[in-house]
């Protein structure tokens, strides 16, 4: 279902209908695995920054430089972005359970997993840090998103906010 709505986003007919019929399902299969359209898009955003975390972290086991890994894999999510905007459009349209924007949610998943993957120390203040570094990275990414500066520059701005404990990982 996910590569039939990756699909259809890039040929401009984005519908449940134009989803369901790519995927081989019937509308109710759909309604059976999302609410909407948009809850669709998000996992399928979701997905692919879990792909690209998943990438990062075994080029950080494997030895690459943290800080080379952080630019590359965020100049990557930029990318994404900009390939996908209209699943963007509606990812972040979508409400989750938090505060946040549905994208700004996505990276706020991602900066949870970083934390657990690397072991990196727990504060009282860390799930408000979270929120605050994922708020930094959601404006960022999303006016990269747009285009107009070059994918490499936003992720090196990108970089630059994350603290210290996601630059310099223990693990």
């Amino acid at each position: 279902m996910m590569a039939a709505l990756r699909h259809v986003a890039h040929e401009n007919d984005l519908t449940i209908s134009a989803v369901s019929s790519a995927a081989g399902i019937t509308r109710a299969t759909f309604y059976n695995h999302f609410v909407s359209l948009e809850e669709a898009a998000w996992h399928a955003i979701l997905d692919s920054f879990e792909h690209l975390m998943t990438q990062d972290t075994a080029a950080r086991r494997d030895g690459l430089t943290p800080d080379v890994v952080g630019v590359d894999s965020l100049r990557k999510i930029v990318e994404l972005l900009r390939a996908n905007g209209e699943l963007v459009r509606l990812a972040d349209s979508y409400q989750t359970h938090s505060v946040l924007p549905g994208l700004a949610d996505i990276v706020l998943a991602q900066i949870h997993r970083y934390r657990a993957e690397f072991g990196a120390p727990a504060t009282v203040n860390s799930a408000a840090e979270d929120i605050y570094i994922s708020a930094g990275l959601y404006a960022v990414l999303l006016t990269g998103a747009r285009g107009e500066q070059d994918a490499a520059d936003v992720a090196s701005v990108a970089y630059s906010l994350l603290p210290e404990w996601m630059r310099r990982p223990r693990g």
